[in-house]
């Protein structure tokens, strides 16, 4: 984890359930799509 992200404080059993189906789950579109010659 990143911890200046993430404090310990903020880790209770609903938030890391939350935040780890929300990182597996993600299935959205961009509103607009990255060039590959421009990445940034």
């Amino acid at each position: 984890m990143i911890p200046s992200v993430v404090q310990p404080d903020m880790l209770d059993p609903v938030f890391t359930r939350l935040v780890a189906v929300n990182t597996i789950f993600f299935k959205g579109q961009w509103q607009s799509r990255f060039l590959p010659e421009n990445p940034r």
